[in-house]
């Protein structure tokens, strides 16, 4: 009689650990519960400076900023839904030889990209 309870106290402590791993990692593969939003290049070998803004936070208010140095050559806001890429279309003049970045704040994080040209 103790084998047989052992052997199935076994198999459903093991079938409630399956499902709830199972559970968590359902929860943990939705990028929109995480909270974080991402900043890229569209195209990282050429000289263009469009980028994109990857929302899965609960922030929907951007501020971006293309610089060189601590001369700020364009800046602007967008609001972007959770779930969605905006891609923002720059083209500052006189970026020859110079150091570039990209700098975008949401609720007080900041995340900066840049290119040498």
């Amino acid at each position: 009689m103790n084998q047989k309870l052992i052997i199935f106290a076994t198999i459903f402590m093991l079938l409630i650990s399956s499902i709830f791993l199972s559970v968590v990692e359902r929860n943990k593969a939705d990028i929109n519960k995480q909270n974080v939003w991402m900043l890229y290049f569209e195209n990282v070998q050429n000289n263009s400076l469009n980028f994109k803004i990857e929302n899965h936070s609960k922030s929907q208010q951007f501020h971006w900023q293309v610089s060189s140095g601590k001369t700020v050559l364009e800046q602007g806001d967008e609001t972007i839904a959770l779930g969605t890429t905006k891609k923002i279309t720059t083209s500052p003049a006189d970026i020859a030889n110079k150091k570039i970045i990209i700098s975008v704040t949401s609720e007080g994080k900041a995340k900066e990209i840049y290119k040498n040209f």
